[in-house]
Formats: C-alpha cells, sequence, structure tokens
C-alpha cells in the first residue's frame, strides 16, 4: 500500500505547492555553535560542577539565571554529556537536549 501511494506521488505532481517565500527548517540544519557553557567557580568548599549554558540570543546571561556569567569559568561550546548539564538550563534550553540527543543517536 505505502508504495502504491508513493508511485502515485511521483507519477502526480506533488500536492504540497511551495510558493517562493516558503522558508523551510530543519531542525538537524539549526548549530548550536553559538552557545557557551560554564561552570561556577569554587568558592570555599563549594563546588558547582554542573554545566551552564548561555541564554538564547545572549552570551552574557545564563539559560538559567542562577548566576552572573561573570561568577563562572567558560568551558567552551561542546557538552561533554547531557547528564552534566544544570536541570534548570535543560528545561530552559531544549534545543540543547534535543540537539545532544540527535548526535549521540548518530554516533
Amino acid at each position: 500500500m505505502i508504495k502504491e501511494l508513493v508511485k502515485d506521488l511521483v507519477r502526480e505532481e506533488h500536492p504540497v505547492q511551495e510558493d517562493k517565500d516558503t522558508v523551510l527548517d530543519d531542525a538537524a540544519d539549526l548549530e548550536l555553535c553559538d552557545t557557551e557553557f560554564f561552570v561556577k567557580k569554587a568558592a570555599g568548599k563549594y563546588y558547582e560542577y554542573k554545566f551552564h549554558a548561555t541564554a538564547v540570543g545572549s552570551n552574557d546571561t545564563l539559560a538559567c539565571g542562577k548566576f552572573d556569567v561573570a561568577e563562572c569559568t567558560s568551558v567552551g561550546s561542546v557538552l561533554p554529556d547531557v547528564s552534566v548539564l544544570c536541570k534548570a538550563c535543560a528545561k530552559a534550553r531544549p534545543d540543547l537536549v534535543c540537539s545532544y540527543s540527535q548526535k549521540s543517536e548518530l554516533a
């Protein structure tokens, strides 16, 4: 049945008509190169080992808003594992979690 439907679509014109103003996005095409990850600087005996991500569209604030960027140390733009991402940052940036899971499925 599926093969017949595909053959019908190939023989006839595709039912979706695109105009010149149509812009198609693919989630895989969205790059996270602007995202930077931070770790909180050690304060006394307290160590925070969770990674925090920048907010969408701003490299000056964290997605979770728990700390100021000045209180953190940049660790680059690569998240080693999604389990080390701050839960509040993950909630604010579901695109990071989705992107990470897509990359790990491909590997």
